[in-house]
Parts: C-alpha cells; sequence; structure tokens
C-alpha cells in the first residue's frame, strides 16, 4: 500500500490527520477536508495499512496556494528506524525533487493559459526512440501539422539542470506525449518527466498526458503508477507495420495537438 501514497497526497490539502492505532500497532490513517485532488471526490481519505510487523514510513505532502508542509508518520523499531527513513527518501528522490523545484518555479513564473502555451507538446522518450522522433514525429507533426513541440535534445537550455528544463517544457505545454517502449521503462529521467507530467495534471488540473504505445512491453516492468495509468486513461498504438494506420495515427495526432478533436 506504501508504494501507492505518495501520488496519490502530493497534491493534497490537508486539513487534519488522525492515526488510528490497535494493540499499539497503527492500523489506519484517516486525512479529513482533502481539496483540489483528480484522485477523489470525497472530503476524506481512508488508507488501510497491513496486519505484519514490518516498518513503516509514510510521507504527506500538502500544497496549499501560500505554503507546503511535511508531514511524517512513522512506527518503526528503534533498530531500524534510521534505515527505513533514508530508504524511503531513497525510493521517492525524484518526487521530492520535483517537488522542490515546482515550489521553486512558483515565484518564477506562472502556469499558462491554454492559449498562451509556448508549445504544442512536450515529447517524452528514450534515446532509442530519438531516430523515431526526427524522421517520423518531427516531419509528421511540425512540418505537416504547423505545430510546435519541445524536443529535450533540441529545445532544453543549456547550462541549465535538467529538471529545471523538465518542470518549464511541462509547464510551457499543453500536452505531454510519452513515447512508452521497453527503453523508456528503463530509463530513469524518463520514468521522472511522466511523474512530473502527472504531478502537473492535478496541480494545474489539466489533462496533458498522452501516452503513445511504441511497442509491447513486459508488464511486470511497468511501474504502479504508469500501470495505474494505463487502466484508467486510454493509450494510443503506434502502428509500426501499417502504412495506411500510420496515416491515420497521424491525422488524429494533429488534429488532437490542433484542438480539432477531443480526448477520449
Amino acid at each position: 500500500m506504501c508504494d501507492n501514497i505518495f501520488p496519490v497526497l502530493l497534491y493534497m490539502n490537508v486539513c487534519n490527520i488522525e492515526f488510528g492505532f490497535h494493540d499499539g500497532k497503527p492500523r489506519s490513517i484517516k486525512a479529513s477536508g482533502l481539496t483540489d485532488t483528480a484522485y477523489t471526490e470525497r472530503r476524506s481519505y481512508f488508507i488501510p495499512f497491513s496486519n505484519d510487523n514490518a516498518a513503516m514510513l509514510i510521507l504527506f505532502i500538502a500544497v496549499t496556494s501560500s505554503w507546503a508542509g511535511a508531514f511524517v508518520a512513522s512506527s518503526c523499531s528503534d533498530q531500524c528506524a534510521s534505515v527505513c527513513k533514508w530508504g524511503f527518501i531513497y525510493r521517492y528522490r525524484w518526487n521530492l525533487r520535483y517537488f522542490y523545484y515546482m515550489m521553486k518555479a512558483r515565484y518564477s513564473f506562472q502556469n499558462e493559459k491554454a492559449e498562451n502555451f509556448v508549445f504544442d507538446a512536450f515529447v517524452s522518450y528514450s534515446e532509442d526512440e530519438g531516430e523515431f522522433v526526427i524522421n517520423k514525429m518531427i516531419p509528421e507533426l511540425e512540418e505537416h501539422g504547423n505545430l510546435h513541440l519541445n524536443i529535450h535534445h533540441r529545445d532544453f537550455v543549456p547550462g541549465r539542470k535538467i529538471v529545471e528544463n523538465i518542470l518549464s517544457a511541462i509547464q510551457q505545454s499543453r500536452y505531454c506525449l510519452v513515447l512508452l517502449s521497453s527503453g523508456f521503462l528503463k530509463s530513469q529521467w524518463c520514468m521522472y518527466e511522466f511523474s512530473m507530467a502527472k504531478m502537473e495534471t492535478v496541480y494545474a488540473e489539466r489533462d496533458m498526458v498522452v501516452v503513445i504505445m511504441l511497442e509491447e512491453v513486459d508488464t511486470e516492468s511497468i511501474p504502479l503508477e504508469l500501470m495505474h495509468h494505463l487502466k484508467t486513461k486510454s493509450y494510443i498504438e503506434y502502428p509500426t507495420r501499417d502504412e495506411q494506420g500510420q496515416q491515420l495515427f497521424w491525422n488524429n495526432m494533429r488534429d488532437l495537438l490542433q484542438g480539432k478533436a477531443e480526448r477520449i
């Protein structure tokens, strides 16, 4: 259960947190007054724990318009408390880093309105898909569709921190196109870009992530956050061996990015 807590609670405004114990062991957490979340419309969020004796460490990030707070609840033995703490921080280091740069960016520029986005889409892809982006995506969408893509090897600002470039690209783009492949799943930066785009979806209240399945991938290698997205949102499969299907694919992509078609 702990694997799903961080992305679910990251953007919630937590007014009150209650911890439930039984026989000295944590059994539940109830956070009342939750708002601004894309995961549920309920006013409270209930998270059950398993009944084993494993140490647990849960980090809650609450974000409001003017401040950010971190609440840590832990139930660890004296022997493993330190190990659990640093293990959790390491596990969610990318989420924490995103949170830091997101809060930093909030004071440097405001999110653009839909009609003022600098880019029509930010493309998140691994190096293995570089040839596809250059030879297929750019000609079909930019040259034939008069669209403006943010391609990291071309549009990232030299000398700027990578995480700042990613955050800026996502916030200045109407959509984030995720080119899902085996190489994407192996890339730590690609998964970070996906996580940031999902967080932007909640923070800015706009459904911006579009997953394009370039090839079949091993479902066991898909992280939980991405698997949840694939199960709850429609994704597009690229017809690798069907030329007529490819033309239809690019026509649909141009219509979507140009605002001529609505997402399903």
